[in-house]
């Protein structure tokens, strides 16, 4: 799925596409004044200046691994809301779901809904759990119930490769605006991004990702709206924008990767709706509170500002295809659409409000690369060294230590493997790593907080099997996508039946007591959910006992 691409990113095309996209933004020429690129650069400069100074306030807080991988659990509830939306709306949402919109039309609409109906599934049934069992990851939450290293061993190994992987798009997203904005070669671009997210995490830790995150939500929230007004005026009001999404929702260019009949859009939406209760740098993000009201408060918080965030998405890439040339947007399809928002801030805004969203754009990459860094090397360090390999008693210095170099290393990798990523539309990619989570962590998390007679062992089977099924099977449908239609629906069920049979081939196992397991998950047992609030304190005073 990942290596498919279009050779537009490096090669003999890339050249080529370059002055495609610059003839679409009408920048051809402009782009070359020397006034116009320190614009540019110097708003680069500010937002990279802002973040490097909040890396080293975090770096100069005491150094704990708590605080590296947590941040203490000292964020408040809208703090973390705004950090999970900053964490949440990537790449995809402000590069590629807009330009899906403007290029595909209706196809385009599925990526806003996928993504913002999966966060519902999230706050209902996954977050508060995960903040109540887990300290540092997702194995502490499955650690909480199956105690023993084979398991946390595969969740590690699977929140890392999902991780990783997700990294790839993020990467390639900062490559082409570098390229486009300052005339970096696609790969340099790639590197420096690279080199700044890893030192970002390596010296800052969660601290400094969290307010990193903090700030780029706000701006992204203030830059869309800018956009969004300022193009609604230009196209006469609402009425004109609503009449041409009505008369106009139809693809301007095939899609590329994207499911054109209904069933097909269907299974789309089916994949993207679990997805986010498996991404591990989402769900890392409920460790960070120091309790239920303020982790509830989180997802309040994170609801809003993405749902308001999506509406503004869709505003822009309809506004897109109304203020654009249609030859404009042909030109912009040769990226994937990756670069419709900044080309829609030029032609309503001039050079300022152009130079500002691509900033926004390249914080918005540089501040969802470091949370994907942070999970990464939490499963490296926390559970894959400290539990897997020391038994759960390695030397805090020695952890923080491996911490911060293995964050250099992931951030090193993770650059060198996104050459091999194609130029297509971001939104895309990332669609079918959802897939994957949904087909691996998802089904055994959520048979993990609610079914009794889930075992260590089929836990472990149905990571595994639902990870490679839904890998294998993304990447056919990512090469077919009328033939692939089936995988979203298809992967994620078979995570689910992989986990129960797995769980009837291989009984047994440590475990804690599930009446005990269950209090401290959801803070009281089913059959008291109508006792009462005295009830419930009781009830998780007795879990505490039984526990």
């Amino acid at each position: 799925m990942i290596g498919v691409g279009t050779g537009i990113v490096g090669g003999e095309g890339s050249g080529v596409a370059k002055e495609f996209v610059l003839e679409a933004l009408g920048a051809s020429a402009a782009l070359g004044v020397p006034g116009e690129v320190a614009t540019t650069f110097g708003l680069f400069l500010a937002m990279l200046a802002s973040a490097l100074v909040i890396t080293h306030w975090a770096a100069e807080r005491q150094p704990t691994t708590l605080r590296f991988f947590t941040a203490a659990r000292r964020l408040s509830g809208a703090q973390n809301g705004l950090a999970i939306a900053g964490d949440y709306i990537s790449a995809a949402s402000f590069l590629g779901t807009t330009g899906a919109i403007a290029l595909y039309g209706h196809l385009g609409l599925l990526f806003a809904a996928g993504f913002l109906a999966s966060y519902v599934v999230f706050g209902f049934w996954i977050a508060e759990p995960v903040h109540r069992l887990g300290r540092y990851s997702l194995g502490d939450v499955f650690a909480a119930r199956f105690p023993g290293r084979s398991l946390r061993f595969a969740v590690a190994g699977v929140q890392f490769a999902i991780s990783f992987l997700y990294l790839l798009p993020q990467l390639v997203g900062s490559g082409l605006l570098l390229r486009l904005l300052l005339g970096l070669d696609f790969r340099v671009g790639v590197v420096v991004i690279g080199l700044i997210m890893s030192v970002y995490v390596a010296y800052g830790g969660m601290l400094a990702t969290s307010w990193v995150q903090i700030i780029k939500t706000l701006l992204l929230l203030f830059g869309s709206l800018l956009i969004a007004l300022i193009a609604v005026v230009r196209l006469g009001g609402w009425a004109a924008l609503t009449a041409a999404g009505r008369s106009s929702l139809e693809p301007l260019v095939p899609p590329t990767g994207l499911p054109v009949d209904p069933p097909a859009q269907a299974a789309l939406l089916f994949g993207l709706l679990f997805g986010t209760s498996g991404l591990p740098h989402i769900l890392q993000r409920m460790l960070t509170v120091s309790s239920v009201t303020a982790a509830r408060r989180s997802v309040v918080w994170a609801a809003a500002v993405i749902g308001g965030f999506y509406l503004l998405a869709l505003v822009m890439g309809l506004s897109a295809r109304g203020v654009l040339s249609p030859a404009a947007l042909s030109a912009l399809a040769e990226e994937g659409g990756n670069l419709v928002a900044p080309a829609l801030a030029r032609a309503i805004g001039g050079v300022f409000l152009f130079a500002f969203v691509a900033a926004l754009a390249f914080q918005t990459i540089l501040a969802v690369v470091t949370g994907l860094v942070i999970s990464a090397t939490t499963a490296l360090v926390h559970d894959l060294y400290d539990h897997v390999l020391k038994g759960g008693v390695a030397d805090e210095a020695v952890k923080l230590r491996l911490a911060r170099v293995s964050a250099l290393a992931v951030g090193l990798a993770a650059t060198a493997a996104s050459f091999g990523v194609g130029g297509d539309n971001v939104a895309v990619l990332i669609s079918y790593l959802f897939v994957i989570a949904a087909s691996s962590l998802f089904p055994a998390l959520l048979l993990l907080l609610y079914w009794r007679g889930l075992t260590p062992g089929g836990a472990v089977f149905g990571l595994v099997g639902g990870f490679v099924l839904a890998a294998v099977g993304s990447g056919f449908a990512y090469g077919h996508p009328a033939g692939g239609a089936w995988v979203p629906p298809a992967a994620i069920s078979a995570g689910f039946l992989l986990t129960v049979v797995g769980s009837r081939l291989f009984p047994g196992g440590a475990a804690a007591p599930w009446p005990a397991f269950f209090r401290a998950a959801h803070g009281l047992w089913p059959s008291e959910k109508n006792a009462g609030g005295a009830s419930e304190a009781n009830a998780a005073s007795g879990g505490r006992r039984s526990g």
